[in-house]
């Protein structure tokens, strides 16, 4: 009797509890498998937007091919506003980032600066990684110098001295010195550019550089000629 008593005082406890505790633990169950669930579902759409976003860019690729052999007008328009449909769909993703600086490239070729100089800013107004950003920073740099903004060009450029591209910014600001007509510091920029490899800096280029170099002989020889005439 004993035993039962026992077993009927368990049976009253649990029914207690579950009066006072029942309904909020299925719920609690339920919305917990409802964010599990969500979190499945949205995982999948996350891949398969990824998945789409890069199909469509080897899309592209094919017609960057298309264009590097017969760069007409049509074409270029044609690019231009297939990335900007692409923009539209897929802006968030690094695929978009790419078709973009490729479209900017093809501008540049083209003489559209302004165009290019879009493309690059939209690019970096979407926080690229590091090396994307970096890059992308160098080619607007040498946009807003082609257009004649020197000053612009080169507050970028002394930005990332210390980048992976840090040979090619010395390059950029030795041209940009070289053409306000301060030899002397072009002359620095250049050959700091030649020294970027050599001296471990992680630049992608340097020492091996024969433009670089050539631009740093032409220095002198302008240097010398004009010296010849002033004798």
């Amino acid at each position: 009797m004993a035993t039962l008593r026992s077993e009927d005082e368990q049976i009253e406890a649990l029914k207690r509890w579950w009066k006072a505790n029942g309904w909020s633990t299925v719920l609690g169950i339920v919305v917990a498998l409802a964010l599990y669930l969500g979190w499945q579902n949205w995982q999948a759409r996350q891949l398969q937007y990824g998945a789409e976003a890069s199909a469509r860019y080897q899309q592209f690729l094919l017609m960057v091919q298309t264009l590097e052999q017969s760069p007409t007008d049509a074409q270029l328009a044609k690019a231009s506003q297939w990335v900007e449909n692409f923009k539209d769909e897929f802006g968030d993703t690094t695929y978009a980032q790419f078709a973009a600086l490729l479209l900017a490239r093809f501008q540049v070729i083209d003489g559209d600066l302004e165009g290019a100089e879009e493309q690059l800013s939209w690019v970096l107004d979407k926080r690229p990684d590091t090396a994307t950003e970096h890059l992308t920073q160098l080619r607007l740099a040498r946009v807003l110098f082609a257009q004649g903004d020197n000053d612009a060009a080169m507050a970028i450029a002394e930005q990332f001295e210390d980048s992976a591209f840090a040979a090619e910014f010395s390059e950029l600001q030795g041209d940009i010195s070289s053409e306000d007509g301060d030899l002397d510091a072009a002359r620095d920029y250049y050959q700091r550019a030649l020294n970027r490899e050599a001296g471990g800096d992680g630049a992608s280029y340097g020492a091996g550089n024969p433009m670089v170099q050539l631009k740093l002989d032409s220095l002198a020889v302008g240097e010398d000629a004009a010296a010849g005439q002033e004798g």
